[in-house]
Protein backbone atom coordinates (compact mmCIF):
# COMPACT_ATOMS: atom_id res chain seq x y z
CA UNK A 1 0.00 0.00 0.00
CA UNK A 2 1.17 3.51 -0.78
CA UNK A 3 0.84 4.98 2.70
CA UNK A 4 1.58 8.44 4.03
CA UNK A 5 4.95 8.89 2.29
CA UNK A 6 3.35 9.23 -1.16
CA UNK A 7 3.56 13.03 -1.02
CA UNK A 8 7.36 12.80 -0.91
CA UNK A 9 7.69 10.61 -3.98
CA UNK A 10 5.26 12.18 -6.42
CA UNK A 11 6.79 14.86 -8.59
CA UNK A 12 6.02 17.89 -6.43
CA UNK A 13 7.90 20.61 -4.58
CA UNK A 14 7.21 19.56 -1.00
CA UNK A 15 10.42 17.65 -0.28
CA UNK A 16 12.75 20.13 -2.06
CA UNK A 17 11.02 23.05 -0.29
CA UNK A 18 11.44 21.35 3.11
CA UNK A 19 15.11 20.65 2.36
CA UNK A 20 15.81 24.22 1.23
CA UNK A 21 14.04 25.57 4.32
CA UNK A 22 16.05 23.28 6.59
CA UNK A 23 19.37 24.28 5.00
CA UNK A 24 18.48 27.99 5.11
CA UNK A 25 17.42 27.76 8.78
CA UNK A 26 20.67 25.97 9.67
CA UNK A 27 22.71 28.68 7.93
CA UNK A 28 21.22 31.38 10.18
CA UNK A 29 20.29 29.76 13.51
CA UNK A 30 21.73 27.18 15.86
CA UNK A 31 20.44 25.38 18.93
CA UNK A 32 22.53 25.49 22.09
CA UNK A 33 23.75 22.13 23.39
CA UNK A 34 20.88 20.03 24.68
CA UNK A 35 22.68 19.19 27.94
CA UNK A 36 22.85 22.89 28.95
CA UNK A 37 19.89 24.64 30.55
CA UNK A 38 18.05 26.59 29.14
CA UNK A 39 18.04 25.30 25.60
CA UNK A 40 18.06 28.29 23.25
CA UNK A 41 17.81 29.07 19.58
CA UNK A 42 20.32 31.74 18.65
CA UNK A 43 22.02 33.25 15.63
CA UNK A 44 25.17 31.60 14.35
CA UNK A 45 28.34 33.70 14.13
CA UNK A 46 27.30 35.36 10.87
CA UNK A 47 23.64 34.35 10.97
CA UNK A 48 22.23 37.81 11.66
CA UNK A 49 24.28 39.29 8.81
CA UNK A 50 23.09 36.55 6.44
CA UNK A 51 19.49 37.19 7.45
CA UNK A 52 19.88 40.94 6.77
CA UNK A 53 21.46 40.22 3.37
CA UNK A 54 18.56 37.91 2.54
CA UNK A 55 16.03 40.59 3.51
CA UNK A 56 17.87 43.17 1.39
CA UNK A 57 17.95 40.78 -1.57
CA UNK A 58 14.20 40.17 -1.29
CA UNK A 59 13.52 43.94 -1.13
CA UNK A 60 15.76 44.53 -4.14
CA UNK A 61 14.05 41.79 -6.14
CA UNK A 62 10.65 43.24 -5.25
CA UNK A 63 11.70 46.70 -6.47
CA UNK A 64 13.04 45.25 -9.72
CA UNK A 65 9.86 43.27 -10.31
CA UNK A 66 7.75 46.39 -9.69
CA UNK A 67 9.67 48.35 -12.31
CA UNK A 68 9.52 45.44 -14.77
CA UNK A 69 5.79 45.03 -14.16
CA UNK A 70 5.24 48.73 -14.81
CA UNK A 71 7.28 48.51 -18.02
CA UNK A 72 5.36 45.45 -19.23
CA UNK A 73 2.04 47.06 -18.38
CA UNK A 74 3.01 50.15 -20.37
CA UNK A 75 4.03 48.06 -23.38
CA UNK A 76 0.86 45.99 -23.10
CA UNK A 77 -1.28 49.11 -23.16
CA UNK A 78 0.72 50.38 -26.14
CA UNK A 79 0.68 47.21 -28.25
CA UNK A 80 -2.19 45.13 -26.78
CA UNK A 81 0.01 42.08 -26.15
CA UNK A 82 -2.25 40.22 -23.69
CA UNK A 83 -5.31 40.75 -25.88
CA UNK A 84 -3.47 39.17 -28.79
CA UNK A 85 -2.16 36.31 -26.63
CA UNK A 86 -5.58 35.44 -25.24
CA UNK A 87 -7.14 35.65 -28.71
CA UNK A 88 -4.58 33.30 -30.29
CA UNK A 89 -6.00 29.97 -29.00
CA UNK A 90 -9.49 30.90 -30.18
CA UNK A 91 -8.14 31.78 -33.61
CA UNK A 92 -6.26 28.48 -33.78
CA UNK A 93 -9.41 26.52 -32.87
CA UNK A 94 -11.44 28.39 -35.48
CA UNK A 95 -8.78 27.70 -38.10
CA UNK A 96 -8.81 23.99 -37.21
CA UNK A 97 -12.60 23.88 -37.32
CA UNK A 98 -12.73 25.57 -40.70
CA UNK A 99 -10.23 23.04 -42.07
CA UNK A 100 -12.34 19.97 -41.21
CA UNK A 101 -15.84 19.43 -42.53
CA UNK A 102 -17.22 17.32 -39.62
CA UNK A 103 -15.85 19.00 -36.52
Amino acid sequence: QRGDFVKFFHPNLLLPALFIGYVAWNEIYEITPLNEYPIQIQYKNEGEMKLERLKDAVKSAAKKSESQTAFLKEKDEEYGITTKLFAAPGKAIEAAKSTYKYW
